[in-house]
């Protein structure tokens, strides 16, 4: 079922054949444009975008004008000369307004007239020249055709025309209908535009105007857009925010995206740091995949643990995980008449390896190759997956098929919610399914461990049985039609200090380097057995390039993964 309605960019449709999958290998660079392709392997065109725009105006006309008098340069009174016989005396000065009549000489009975008041007439004052106030330039396109464009300038010459970030949508038709104008600056990878719409007043969790309505961190989560989830988080966008169907942005993350392409590694690796960040930051993952959404956004069962034992960030120091087996059940011997080593079979129209190891290239020569960080093993669909180590199960994770065969869970078993170190298992059925059949019926059972339903922060102990391996596409009758992957992991900060805003990726480590001392031997005897019978019944002695391996089916120790692509770790 797609998610937010989304098809394409505006003025880009998304053409693809889809590949997010396995979130537990941790998870695009320059905006998307129409000729380039984003790290989500997501192909655009350009297209036009049905909404209205605002035309020029003609070219202004000043609010004010004034002209300016000349000023005179003096405006005194008229003084009144004394006879001739007489000298003139001086005009008194004076600062009162008042002008003062001369004595007469000729006749001293005269009386003293009184002062004579006089309203001096002002000189007038020129009239400043009013400068027009600035008209705002009237945006030539409209705001969402703008941050559609990336157009930074017609984006500001909307906000400072009064346009409203919160009232303009994408209408039903064209590409990404529903979306705000925040919404697609999110998609574009637009920063600046994203935060120029904020301080314009946008709402950081508006909800899309479409049959879903998840919030610009939903769609960032679901596209597995990792810098612009964290932009919207640091910013302040509500990280339990629900849309119509009660899906958080964490939910978001597990539902399967129809516009990626198929195997594409990097999306899945965006979309799993994208789920460590947010838990980093508080993001609350009880019900966020509640029932009901099975099919949609995935299930995740129970409530999460509150416990801090055995986490670094609790001040303790956390012991690192012991391996006590590599997930399968019956992992050998090899049987040379059935051509069978334990539960894995080997047969000539199965032109993939039974056991990949860790480091192994896939999609080699591809855009979406990296190097395997697991033990992925592929099997008949009724083999049985045990607990490789005792802990807690985190992030019970329903996975439906989409584009590629899913239609399994995924579990990480910890310590406790903030232990730096886990063991992620992906694609587990149910122990209640029936998984007989070349192609098993699909089965959403939920996953039952020692009797009880799993549940978050529910002890399992190594070697329990947690049910069968997931599905594998069995397209040529091989009857190989289940695989399962193992992983060990640690998270990454910056600093080595954990905390919400210095997480930056995963270290993953070769799982025979991390066995427990009291079946170290008995396992790796068994991994190396495991490819040379291999090698021995395909006639190909360099199918695996043991000589490279620093440790049975591992060509490296460590393998990094930070945004969304691969390092091994060769020191």
């Amino acid at each position: 079922m797609k998610y937010p309605g989304l098809l394409a960019l505006p003025y880009m449709l998304f053409v693809l054949t889809i590949a997010c999958g396995d979130t537990a290998d941790p998870v695009p660079g320059s905006t998307p444009s129409s000729n380039t392709t984003v790290e989500a392997s997501v192909e655009l065109k350009q297209s036009s975008l049905a909404v209205p725009t605002i035309a020029a105006s003609s070219t202004p006309t000043p609010i004010y004008t004034a002209t300016v008098t000349s000023i005179p340069t003096s405006m005194l009174p008229t003084r009144t000369s004394t006879p001739t016989s007489k000298p003139a005396l001086p005009t008194p000065i004076v600062t009162n307004t008042y002008t003062a009549t001369p004595i007469p000489t000729s006749n001293p009975q005269t009386p003293i007239p009184t002062a004579i008041l006089v309203t001096p007439t002002p000189a007038p004052i020129a009239s400043p020249t009013l400068v027009p106030s600035p008209t705002p330039v009237l945006p030539t396109i409209s705001l969402l055709d703008a941050v559609a464009q990336g157009n930074v300038q017609a984006v500001r010459q909307n906000m400072d025309a009064g346009t409203d970030p919160n009232l303009w949508f994408v209408p039903p038709g064209p590409a990404w209908a529903g979306a705000s104008a925040l919404h697609l600056a999110v998609i574009n990878r637009n920063k600046e535009i994203a935060q120029l719409l904020i301080d314009s007043g946008a709402n950081k969790d508006i909800k899309a105007q479409n049959q879903v309505g998840g919030t610009p961190l939903h769609w960032a989560a679901f596209f597995g857009i990792r810098d612009m989830a964290e932009f919207m988080v640091n910013v302040g966008a509500d990280l339990d925010a629900k849309d119509n169907v009660g899906c958080s942005p964490i939910c978001a993350t597990t539902i399967p995206n129809p516009y990626v392409k198929e195997n594409d590694q990097v999306f899945k690796m965006n979309r799993s740091s994208i789920q460590m960040f947010l838990m980093m930051r508080g993001a609350n993952v009880e019900g966020t995949q509640g029932g009901g959404m099975r099919g949609y956004a995935g299930t995740q069962q129970g409530s999460y643990d509150t416990g801090t034992s055995g986490g670094t960030s609790s001040g303790s120091a956390e012991q690192v995980p012991e391996l006590q087996n590599l997930l399968i059940k019956n992992l050998g011997p090899y049987d040379a008449a059935s051509s069978m080593f334990g539960d894995l079979r080997y047969i000539t129209s199965f032109d993939k390896l039974a056991f990949d190891p860790f480091g192994y290239i896939h999609n080699k020569g591809q855009p979406g190759q990296y190097d395997n960080p697991t033990f992925e093993f592929k099997a008949p669909a009724d083999t049985l997956v045990i607990a490789p180590a005792s802990g807690k199960l985190f992030q019970i994770t329903w996975q439906p098929s989409a584009g590629y065969t899913q239609d399994d869970w995924e579990i990480m078993i910890r310590s406790s919610k903030r232990s730096e170190w886990g063991i992620n298992i992906d694609h587990i059925v149910s122990i209640d399914c029936d998984r007989s059949g070349k192609t098993p019926v699909i089965c959403d059972k939920p996953l039952r461990i020692g009797g009880q339903i799993a549940k978050e922060g529910m002890v399992v102990e190594a070697g329990q049985v947690l049910g069968y391996v997931g599905n594998w596409p069995d397209y040529d009758n091989t009857g190989i039609n289940g695989r399962t992957e193992l992983t060990l992991y640690k998270y990454l900060f910056k600093g080595g200090v954990p905390g919400p805003d210095s997480f930056i990726g995963v270290m993953n480590y070769c799982p025979t380097m991390y066995l427990a001392n009291e079946v170290e031997s008995e396992f790796k005897t068994i991994i190396a057995a495991l490819m040379n019978s291999y090698e021995t019944w395909s006639g190909n002695t360099l199918a695996y390039e043991q000589e490279k391996m620093i440790a049975p089916g591992c060509l490296y120790s460590a393998i990094k993964e930070l945004d969304g692509k691969t390092e091994p770790v060769t020191e």
